[in-house]
């Protein structure tokens, strides 16, 4: 695919340069509903999900976006029990020839009380446009809590709410990003989940995502968002200490967006 055509997809899904990437087969296939779910991806949706985690953690994933084999995101993020807390780390990667960007991020929550948790994520971003000639760079800090009442959860997140703003020859402040949401666990592995996703730079999202297990070692997901109409779709297979997740991403004018990654917990 050209440089040109990447550029444009860039520009039409929506000032790219300033929005990071949100990594997760579980969460895409949940059409973005993630933010009362745990999981070592939950840094970059709600990070106050990491320290309802039992266990170390590791995820490596890569979405394929609009099935262009030039426009990839990649992740790495993993979690580790600290004292009172779990600590957590990541790097993410978005780019092609014409537009490059890396994030890297420290997490770190805790309980707060008996079913409430609280976390916070420091990132710094970096952005190249050669044709630009543009060398940038963010400081952000991200919030969340997380509460548990039996079965039903309720997140809030609040992301790059602290911030430099973008630095380097093209100066601007990067989207501030609220999302609030709620579920309902009939068990660990079936859940309802919907959230309201807010960016300074656009409308509100309203998502909504359904996880049902058939089996023991079989989780299989669906979701959509309303602001620029999408679907998702995935499954979930475990075998031993390894989750599998494969998805996919339906958008109206941009087309398939397949999404694998692999947990691994110790």
């Amino acid at each position: 695919m050209r440089i040109s055509t990447l550029f444009a997809i860039v520009l039409l899904v929506g000032r790219a340069a300033a929005q990071s990437v949100n990594p997760g087969a579980a969460a895409a296939a949940l059409g973005g509903s993630f933010i009362v779910h745990t999981s070592p991806l939950s840094a970059k949706h709600n990070v106050a999900g990491i320290a309802n985690l039992q266990q170390n953690t590791l995820a490596i994933g890569v979405r394929s976006n609009y099935l262009a084999t030039a426009l990839n995101d990649f992740y790495v993020l993993s979690t580790f029990n600290v004292s009172g807390g779990r600590l957590g780390v990541d790097f993410l990667y978005f780019g092609f020839d014409a537009w490059q960007q890396g994030e890297i991020g420290l997490s770190y929550a805790r309980p707060l009380a008996p079913g409430w948790f609280a976390g916070t994520r420091i990132s710094y971003t970096y952005n190249y446009i050669p044709q630009e000639r543009v060398n940038r760079q963010l400081l952000a800090v991200d919030l969340g809590f997380l509460g548990t009442f039996g079965r039903w959860r309720v997140g809030v997140s609040m992301q790059s709410l602290a911030q430099s703003g973008w630095r380097g020859r093209v100066v601007e402040r990067a989207p501030i990003i609220f999302r609030f949401g709620g579920g309902y666990f009939f068990s660990e592995q079936t859940a309802l989940t919907t959230e309201i996703y807010k960016s300074s730079f656009a409308g509100p999202d309203l998502r909504l995502g359904l996880q049902y297990a058939p089996a023991k070692d079989l989780i299989i997901r669906a979701g959509f968002g309303t602001l620029r109409p999408s679907f998702g779709f995935g499954v979930e297979i475990s075998v031993l200490a390894v989750r599998i997740n494969l998805a996919a991403t339906w958008h109206q004018q941009l087309g398939l967006s397949p999404i694998s990654d692999v947990v691994y917990a110790w």
